[in-house]
Order: structure tokens, then C-alpha cells, then sequence
């Protein structure tokens, strides 16, 4: 279970109210805004430039601080709602996945403007 399966699951589970099982609150990752990526992936074809590109905030996030983020939005508590489950811990290979975007912002101009903070609540 990716990061993102992660907040997949604790939205789905915070929008009908039940418990939500994930595997850590530690790991770190990006988390943006999908709308500014599209933006990123219409200017990609668009140079003269044919290469790959990442495409990130360059800021991370906690599960845990993802979880605190959406469920007081709501005016809830997440650890009323909110379960780790031990047996998939050792599955964690890497603590933080914060990716660069410099190559976007030099080559296409794109930088994230949006962090994980407003996307956790808009999923809600």
C-alpha cells in the first residue's frame, strides 16, 4: 500500500465515517494539487524538448499529519477513526519519497504553488 493508497483510504473511510486501517503514520511523501499537475502534463509535449520530468511539490508530508489535516477540517479527531496495522510496517522500504521539480520549473516553467495541506481538505 502506496502513500497514496494511504490517503485513499483514510478519505474513503473518513467520508462514510469508518475506521481506516493503514500501515504507518510516519512515511513521507508528496502529496499536490492534481489540477496543477495536468497543467504540467499539457505543457510536457508542448517544448521542443523531449524528455522526462518530475513532476512534484518538493514538500512532504506525514500520513500522520495528512490525517490531522483532513479530519480536523471536519472537526474531527483522526485518532478516534484511525488504526496502523503492525503486519504491513516492515513493507515501508523508504521513510520519505520528496521529489525535485527544478527540471520542470527551468524547462517548462511549472512549479507546485499548491502543498499537501488544501488537498487533504478539498478531498474530504
Amino acid at each position: 500500500m502506496s502513500y497514496l493508497d494511504n490517503s485513499r483510504v483514510l478519505i474513503t473511510g473518513l467520508n462514510g465515517i469508518l475506521g481506516s486501517h493503514i500501515k504507518t503514520l510516519t512515511k513521507e511523501n508528496n502529496l499536490g494539487y492534481t489540477k496543477e499537475y495536468i497543467e504540467s502534463m499539457w505543457l510536457m509535449p508542448r517544448q521542443e524538448l523531449v524528455d522526462d520530468f518530475v513532476v512534484a511539490t518538493g514538500k512532504g508530508a506525514t500520513v500522520r499529519e495528512f490525517c490531522d489535516a483532513a479530519f480536523s477540517y471536519i472537526g474531527l479527531n483522526w485518532e478516534e477513526f484511525v488504526e496502523t496495522d503492525s503486519k504491513y510496517r516492515h513493507l515501508t522500504k523508504v521513510d520519505a519519497l520528496i521529489g525535485g521539480a527544478a527540471k520542470a520549473k527551468r524547462y517548462l516553467g511549472w512549479e507546485a504553488k499548491t502543498f499537501w495541506k488544501p488537498p487533504a481538505e478539498l478531498m474530504v
